[in-house]
This record gives structure tokens, C-alpha cells and sequence, in this order.
């Protein structure tokens, strides 16, 4: 359940695309803070934590299901460049943070909270040492901790993952420019070790003896990827499609490029199965489900732009910075509502 990736454009700016996975629908809607938004994060006994004011407006998807306080963003992205992404972590534990505590940020609010007061992954893994993370849970959803890692990008392509496990914090950088789910994202970097064959270059050619076998179609480079849907096979092709792919000519729009590459991550409905008693990213359920792709989302870093596909659409709906700059409050709207909108960036700034 969810893969996200960079691309870099001729430019060496890099450009975000994410898919968002899960065995049921959400109330997923459509966020937008603007700059200078105040909101007080929790300390672990419900009392206040963390006070801050956004320096950066950020755009992005969120559900209300929170601690009636913040609501809970699970993508988005600021006007410097800098994207956010929640994706499951089944070995999360939380760190102990002593209540009263006016630095404690659940790990909920991360996402608004990095997004909004840094202008790089470098900023942001500064201020991450200043703030005491835990791991609350997310009401009606998943009792704590939350089981979640969060993945950050900026335009120039540096990443970083927090991970929570051993009730420690875990700041990773990324230099793979791809993350899927558990296990830590150390053992990924290391699994990647057992590819190191892998090539974007076709062998069309191979004598066996006296026998010349010659391929009869291009694409045989992609044999070695894993074919399962799995965090593990998803996190080395989602790295083969990030280093591999060729990087969008300057001047054309890269979300083309990336919108195809992210396509590799769709899944439909029913394409695997569990059946009750199974356990996936999930864990163990008492009824058969199926994991689907609910939306998708493509970030251009240089134009500032947000593309969003939902399970019920093949087209790409658009959202931009420079369009919500007049906002004077926050603004929620169901994706559902969008969907159905002939102008979804019209409906959002009506919102």
C-alpha cells in the first residue's frame, strides 16, 4: 500500500508521484493552508504540545479523522518545492515523550507542520532535532501508535524518511528516490543490494553452444524486476523507475513523463486477494479483502502544481499554488465533490 518516486527533469529538478493504496475508502478530501495558519500539535496525555505559524502555504489530500484539534494530511506539498508523504510502517512504536512538553508534535501533524515552516529537506532535517516526536493514533482509523512512516522530497532531489520503531525516531536519507512501506527503510537500501544486475539494457543475444537465441521483442532488461505487489518488490521498481527513466525534455510538461511511470503502481480492484485471516500491510482480518489503488498524485516542482487521479476517473484533475493565493482561511473539500466538478481548481477556490 503506497509507492511514491522522484523524477528528475533536464533541468535536475525533481518532480514527485505517489499512489495510495488501502482495502476500504476514506473521507478523503482536498486541503489548503495558507501562510501564516496557526495550530497547536498534542502532548501524549491530550494536553497542548508543539504551537506553531506556517511561513509556507501547502495544497494537498488529508482526512478529518484526527484528534479534534488538526485534521490528518497524508500528502501535500508547500510553494518551495518540498513534498510530503504518509505511507504505512507496520513496526511502528512510539517514542516516550513526557506530557506537558511544549515541543511534543504527534506524528500526525508532521506532514502540516514540516510543510509548512521549511523550504527544504535540509531545513526540515534541522528542525526535526528541535520538536519531541511520538505517535498518537488516528480516531475511527487505527489505535496508536499510528502505524506510519513519512517520506519528504524537495525540488532538488534530496529525501529524507522518519520512521518510528523501537521507540526510537529514525531519520533516514534518501538516495534512492523511492519509498513503499516496512520493513525499515534501511533493510530496503540494503535489499537493493541483491539487484545490482539490474540495467534499463536489453541483452537481445545469447549463444548456447552452437545455438543463437535472439530475443523476439525489446523490454527483456525488465526481467529481473519482482513481479508482487508487495512493499519490498514495489520499493526496487519504483528504484528502477526512478534512476531508469528518461528524464523529461526541458520545456515540456514532466508530469507526462511521471504520470506514465506512476501508472506501473496502479493496481485495480481485486487484482489480489486475502482471504479472511490473512494477514498484508494490514494485519490480520476476519473478512477476504483487496487492496486498490484510491488515488494517485503527481507533484511539478518547478510550476508549483498538484495532479490528482481517483479510482473513479482516468483523467488527471489539477491544483496549483498560484491559484489559492487569495485564501484567507484553510480549505477542505471532499475529493468526491471535485471528481464530479467540471473546474476542480474553480470548486477548490470556491471552497
Amino acid at each position: 500500500m503506497c509507492t511514491s518516486l522522484i523524477i528528475k527533469d533536464a533541468d535536475g529538478v525533481a518532480h514527485v508521484g505517489r499512489t495510495m493504496e488501502l482495502t476500504s475508502e476514506e473521507a478523503w478530501h482536498m486541503y489548503y493552508l495558507p501562510a501564516g495558519h496557526a495550530a497547536t500539535s498534542l502532548a501524549p496525555a491530550g494536553g497542548p504540545g508543539l504551537s506553531y505559524g506556517s511561513d509556507h502555504p501547502v495544497l494537498g489530500i488529508g482526512t478529518p479523522l484526527h484528534d479534534g484539534l488538526n485534521n490528518w494530511f497524508v500528502q501535500g506539498f508547500n510553494d518551495k518545492g518540498v513534498v510530503g508523504c504518509v505511507q504505512a510502517f507496520g513496526d511502528t512504536t512510539s517514542p516516550e515523550v513526557l506530557e506537558g512538553s511544549s515541543s511534543a508534535l504527534a506524528a500526525s501533524d508532521l506532514l502540516a507542520w514540516g510543510l509548512g515552516t521549511c523550504a527544504s529537506v535540509e531545513e526540515l532535517k534541522g528542525a526535526l532535532a528541535e520538536v519531541d516526536l511520538w505517535v498518537p493514533g488516528i480516531p475511527t482509523l487505527t489505535a496508536p501508535p499510528a502505524a506510519y512512516h513519512y517520506g519528504f522530497f524537495d525540488r532538488t532531489g534530496a529525501g529524507i524518511v522518519v520512521e518510528f520503531y523501537d521507540q526510537t525516531v529514525h531519520i533516514w536519507d534518501n538516495p534512492v528516490g523511492a519509498l513503499t512501506n516496512g520493513p525499515e527503510f534501511g533493510w530496503h537500501l540494503k535489499n537493493l543490494t541483491n539487484y545490482t544486475f539490474i540495467s534499463n539494457v536489453d541483452k537481445n543475444q545469447q549463444s548456447f553452444r552452437d545455438f543463437s537465441a535472439v530475443s523476439q521483442d525489446n523490454g527483456i532488461a525488465l526481467s529481473g524486476l519482482p513481479a508482487a505487489n508487495t512493499s519490498q518488490s514495489r520499493f526496487v521498481k519504483a528504484a528502477y523507475y526512478s534512476n531508469f527513466s528518461h528524464s523529461p525534455k526541458a520545456g515540456t510538461d514532466p508530469l507526462i513523463q511521471l504520470g506514465h511511470m506512476m501508472n506501473n503502481f496502479d493496481r485495480p480492484y481485486g487484482l489480489t486477494n486475502d482471504p479472511p485471516g490473512s494477514a498484508g500491510d494490514g494485519g490480520v482480518s476476519s473478512t477476504s479483502s483487496t487492496e486498490w489503488t484510491i488515488w494517485s498524485t503527481l507533484h511539478d516542482l518547478t510550476g508549483n502544481r498538484m495532479q490528482v487521479r481517483t479510482d473513479g476517473q482516468l483523467n488527471w484533475m489539477e491544483f496549483d499554488h498560484a491559484g489559492l493565493t487569495a485564501a484567507s482561511g484553510p480549505i477542505f473539500i471532499a475529493l468526491a465533490d471535485l471528481e464530479g466538478a467540471a473546474d476542480p481548481m474553480a470548486t477548490l477556490v470556491g471552497g
